[in-house]
This record gives C-alpha cells, sequence and structure tokens, in this order.
C-alpha cells in the first residue's frame, strides 16, 4: 500500500462493531500518517485480521527503527501534551496490546484492539 486511502478501503471491507471500527481507524491513520510523513517510506504493508472477538492489526514498512510503544507519556492532561507525542498517546491508548520489532530493515507493528 502506499495511501491513507488505501488503508482505509482495507478497514472498510471489515464486518465489525461501530466502537472497533471507529478505534481501528484511528490507529490506522496515526501509524499510516506517521510512516508517510516522518519516514522514507513510500509504501507499507497493512494486514488486519479477526480471531474470536478480537482484532489483529499488522503494519510493515522499511525505514530505520522506531518503536511506537516508547513515546512521551507526559503526565499532563491530553490538552497539554506536545504535538509529536499525542498520535502514538493515542494508538497506545485503544490498543489492549502493541508490539513492535525491527528485524532486517523492517520495522513491524503488531496492535491487538
Amino acid at each position: 500500500m502506499k495511501t491513507l486511502e488505501e488503508a482505509f478501503e482495507l478497514v472498510e471491507t471489515l464486518q465489525i462493531d461501530k466502537d472497533k471500527h471507529y478505534k481501528l481507524k484511528l490507529i490506522v491513520e496515526e501509524l499510516v500518517v506517521n510512516i508517510l510523513k516522518h519516514t522514507k517510506a513510500d509504501e507499507f504493508i497493512l494486514r488486519i485480521e479477526q480471531k474470536d472477538e478480537s482484532l489483529h492489526v499488522e503494519v510493515i514498512y522499511k525505514d530505520k527503527g522506531f518503536d511506537p510503544t516508547h513515546f512521551s507519556k507526559e503526565n499532563k492532561k491530553v490538552e497539554e501534551m506536545s504535538f509529536g507525542g499525542l498520535g502514538l498517546f493515542l494508538v497506545n491508548s485503544l490498543s489492549k496490546s502493541i508490539d513492535y520489532d525491527y528485524v532486517e530493515g523492517k520495522n513491524i507493528v503488531k496492535i491487538e484492539l
């Protein structure tokens, strides 16, 4: 995939409840925008799998390592947080779990909703 629109098209194919759809769309948007805006990657892989009551999301892209699980956990209200940390705070807050790995020049982010 190369665009946020392509990622959203995949999200729209899923038959999931409204709450999970909203959370998934926010998470995908934050991750994809960060990839396209802040890395040298011009494409990414997005996989979404439904397992029982959970959604499993995997995003893979080539660039230097960046671990989205290590974000600034500022002890402030959301309104007072720095601009750059809010998106990752949102991703981590909406996820049941988030794992990161860097293998052979690829960032691999796995999220469970």
